[in-house]
């Protein structure tokens, strides 16, 4: 057996026993009582993505990390047509957002390949800002707006925008050799960028398209002079 295959195997197998105790985490706590679902199901999420934010140190072929969404889909809608993971699926309102995700962590993947702070840029704001967003908006989202048969809050939207800012900036910052001001403004559009297309993303689908949609420019090659 080739090193290579060895690393992809040993990526998979940390990948599942991961995700796997997230999932058993978030039913646990799920149990306890008092604890709402929308709770249990932002901590699988954000437990999840940064579990998927380690896939550029895990995996070296994008078939491993589509195998382990296409495993990760599976699961999420068996699950939820069984009616089974109540800590996911048994929030009041209706999201696809467990069914969107592992396909925008395959196909982030695949157009970040050589940019490993293009996608964990994508994931961080997949998996934080989306998740401050809802909590902010929950606990202190006075100021309501709707788009899309969906309300959401000022608030949600500014902690989505300010916390989409850090979460693009340091990955650029450490990772892809811009100048400082230069990461500062890209991160600003993308930031910006992000935030609309989180407000305008009903039922979940945030979880595709801010990911997907919200790729900025790789950085250029400095050039001699």
């Amino acid at each position: 057996m080739s090193t290579e295959m060895v690393h992809e195997i040993r990526g998979l197998i940390v990948t599942g026993a991961l995700a796997g105790a997230a999932l058993v985490l978030a039913e646990l706590v799920g149990r306890l009582p008092g604890v709402p679902r929308e709770a249990t199901r932002k901590l699988a999420h954000v437990l999840c993505g940064l579990t998927a934010a380690s896939f550029p140190l895990l995996f070296r072929s994008a078939w491993s990390v589509a195998l382990v969404a296409a495993v990760f889909l599976t699961v999420m809608a068996w699950t939820r047509a069984r009616g089974a993971l109540s800590a996911i699926h048994g929030v009041a309102r209706r999201s696809d957002g467990a069914l969107w995700f592992p396909v925008a962590i395959a196909v982030v993947f695949v157009q970040a390949s050589g940019r490993p702070w293009l996608y964990l840029a994508a994931v961080l704001v997949l998996t934080v800002s989306d998740t401050l967003a809802a909590l902010v908006g929950e606990a202190y989202g006075r100021h309501r707006y709707r788009l899309c048969a969906e309300w959401k809050s000022l608030e949600g939207s500014a902690a989505f925008l300010v916390s989409a800012l850090l979460c693009v900036q340091v990955p650029l910052l450490l990772l892809s050799g811009l100048e400082p001001t230069a990461c500062l403004v890209l991160a600003s559009y993308v930031a910006v960028l992000a935030t609309l297309l989180e407000a305008l993303s009903p039922a979940g689908r945030d979880n595709l398209l801010v990911p997907v949609l919200d790729r900025h420019p790789p950085p250029r090659e400095p050039t001699e002079t």
